[in-house]
């Protein structure tokens, strides 16, 4: 069964009453309780000749707030055909897809409105 979407609502109000009980903060760095974006990267495209990935690391730090507001840089392969390029390439070597951030953080509203999905499993 997927569930989708159905599952933000109550992670936004899980995350909230961390915050209200003094066990998150909207504005630290959430690598502190998720280590996986510890140093997240930003996927800037694919090498002509190689296929290899062109990654940099992000200049800034993914925080809750960003998450919970879609500003993380987050995105799903079937919205973003390069995200899709890159989980292809990930499963092609049988590597797990967790560091990835499609854009520079601090994006705007908007954009990510219309591009970017939240997901916390």
């Amino acid at each position: 069964m997927w569930i989708a979407s159905c599952t933000k609502l109550m992670t936004a109000i899980s995350a909230v009453q961390c915050v209200e009980k003094g066990l998150l903060d909207l504005d630290d760095d959430i690598s502190t309780v998720l280590s996986e974006w510890k140093d997240p990267k930003i996927l800037l495209g694919f090498e002509d000749s190689s296929g290899e990935p062109i990654m940099q690391t992000a200049k800034g730090k993914i925080t809750l707030r960003m998450l919970l507001t879609h500003q993380s840089g987050m995105g799903y392969g079937f919205i973003q055909p390069l995200l899709e390029k890159f989980v292809d390439y990930r499963k092609n070597k049988e590597e797990a897809c967790s560091k990835l951030v499609r854009a520079q953080l601090h994006l705007t509203y908007l954009k990510s409105s219309l591009k970017l999905i939240f997901s916390i499993d």
